[in-house]
């Protein structure tokens, strides 16, 4: 759906009632976390990152650069995974 809305602003301007032919001036959607934490992105406008995962959570001290880079090899290779992709272990790199 995300790609047909990108590709047609007039779809995207029907999706969301617009009454008129013309193209609408952008387009966002809202999504509500399960905490109750909302966010809204521009779509076909979007900013980097796209996703994000807490490594720490309010009050606790974040995480040392060994953990993290662990935490993170974690997550992109359960990200791989989910994808049906091969992580190659090549591409990670100790510095």
């Amino acid at each position: 759906m995300l790609d047909l809305v990108k590709a047609d602003r007039l779809l995207a301007g029907r999706l969301i009632g617009r009454a008129d032919d013309g193209l609408p001036d952008s387009v966002s959607v809202k999504m509500r976390g399960e905490d109750g934490r909302e966010k809204t992105y521009a779509i076909d406008n979007e900013r980097t990152p796209m996703a994000r995962w807490l490594f720490s959570d309010f009050g606790r001290p974040p995480l040392d650069d060994g953990p993290h880079v662990r935490r993170c090899l974690d997550e992109v290779r359960d990200l791989f995974l989910r994808e049906g992709l091969e992580w190659d272990t090549r591409w990670e790199k100790d510095d």
